[in-house]
């Protein structure tokens, strides 16, 4: 018994030339042709001490037809609790590129070939630790595909998930970063759901204090033309939304739920439409404003000189063109209009109505019409307050046989046709 390790050599052989074993064994179907029965348990079995530079250190060829079951190398341990199966470890501190492991199929017919297969029934499959802050990528795949598939992940998860990044560290870069610049009918990002009901195909979440250049969603494709930014389509909604914005906050601090922003100068008029709205059934647009004493509704700021602010063209018939229903009003105003400039000039009104077609000449039609039911008030009043102005009512008209004005009173009983 030598306790001492290195102590004994039960073979040693010294070779300058040629090979130091060889082993010929005949037998297909025998026992193993080279065998070893070792007892350590703190010390190597196998030492190989190899000067190997463009050479290989160990070399195995399996000559015969692996099929099924056969291995060229197989390891086996039914007992390893702790410790490691293999291990492939370098501590050269050489900057040169090398690879440490490489499984190489080099036949390019040998389609039905899979490189490496990690099958565990039990713990991870596959787990990466580098420690190199400023190194090399921790996963890469370099890939010639172009009709088939890079990665495939086949997920059974139920409640669990089937993909799951976390940036640890304080991230300055990019969660995940995808790059196709030579696509051009192809999709970045593509998911089918079919089967989803309450779920959520994307599912966006912080609870960080987004600030000026923040952004939850950052979309920017300055060279678009001709096509849509984002476009959604939900045929069959019956009381769903598209799209639905909401906020809570109760900050008193002026801002936007929606900006839509043309900052570019279009000086042809009707070249861009900031909001369009094209229905063949229901509303156009419907506001429903429940402040009592908050700003105004539905408004417009607008700095057009020359062009309509607001312009309606509607084919009403039988209908109502602009219909304004105040339900509420005790000493408010209906309708407020106001010229506050000083420059208004004999071309200028402030409201003018115009019945421009000369084959409107049916018998009693209104321009203007003014119905009021309430006892006392007025139908139309005008309220003159300029001590010099000229006259508060004004009709210039063309006609040759008819009434310039007419005041027709049939109920009239004890009051005046006209005061003066």
């Amino acid at each position: 018994d030598v306790t001492t390790s290195g102590d004994t050599t039960g073979l040693s052989l010294a070779m300058t030339s040629g090979r130091g074993i060889f082993i010929n064994s005949d037998d297909a179907d025998g026992e193993e042709a080279f065998q070893i029965d070792a007892e350590q348990t703190t010390t190597n079995t196998v030492t190989i001490d190899a000067a190997t530079t463009t050479g290989t250190s160990l070399d195995v060829i399996a000559s015969g037809v692996l099929v099924g079951a056969g291995k060229a190398v197989n390891i086996r341990s039914d007992t390893v609790t702790t410790g490691t199966l293999l291990q492939v470890y370098s501590n050269g501190n050489s900057t040169g590129t090398r690879t440490l492991e490489k499984i190489h199929t080099s036949n390019v017919a040998a389609t039905g070939t899979t490189g490496l297969t990690v099958l565990a029934e039990a713990g991870r499959g596959l787990f990466i630790d580098t420690n190199l802050a400023a190194g090399g990528y921790s996963f890469e795949i370099d890939s010639e595909q172009t009709t088939t598939n890079t990665a495939k992940v086949d997920s059974a998860a139920t409640s669990g998930t089937m993909l799951e990044l976390t940036a640890s560290g304080v991230l300055t870069g990019k969660g995940v970063n995808l790059t196709a610049d030579s696509a051009t009918t192809g999709t970045g990002i593509f998911m089918t759901m079919d089967g989803l009901t309450t779920g959520k195909m994307i599912d966006l979440t912080t609870t960080g204090t987004l600030v000026t250049t923040g952004r939850v969603i950052d979309i920017t494709a300055d060279s678009a033309t001709t096509a849509n930014g984002i476009s959604v389509s939900m045929d069959a909604l019956t009381t769903g939304s598209i799209l639905d914005l909401s906020s809570s906050s109760t900050s008193t601090t002026g801002r936007s739920l929606a900006t839509i922003t043309q900052s570019g100068d279009v000086t042809t008029s009707g070249d861009t439409t900031g909001l369009k709205l094209a229905m063949t059934s229901g509303r156009g647009l419907f506001i429903d404003s429940d402040d009592a004493n908050g700003a105004p509704a539905f408004e417009i700021d607008s700095e057009h000189a020359t062009t309509n602010a607001v312009s309606i063209n509607a084919t009403t018939t039988s209908a109502t063109g602009m219909d304004m229903a105040f339900g509420a009003l005790t000493t408010g105003t209906g309708l407020d209009i106001r010229g506050t400039g000083a420059g208004m000039s004999t071309a200028g009104s402030l409201v003018e109505i115009q019945q421009t077609n000369a084959l409107s000449s049916a018998a009693n039609v209104a321009t203007l019409s003014v119905m009021t039911a309430g006892n006392g008030a007025y139908g139309v009043k005008i309220n003159s307050s300029h001590a010099t102005s000229n006259a508060s009512l004004r009709i210039d008209s063309t006609t040759t046989t008819k009434n310039i004005v007419e005041v027709v009173g049939n109920s009239l009983s004890s009051g005046d046709g006209m005061q003066i």
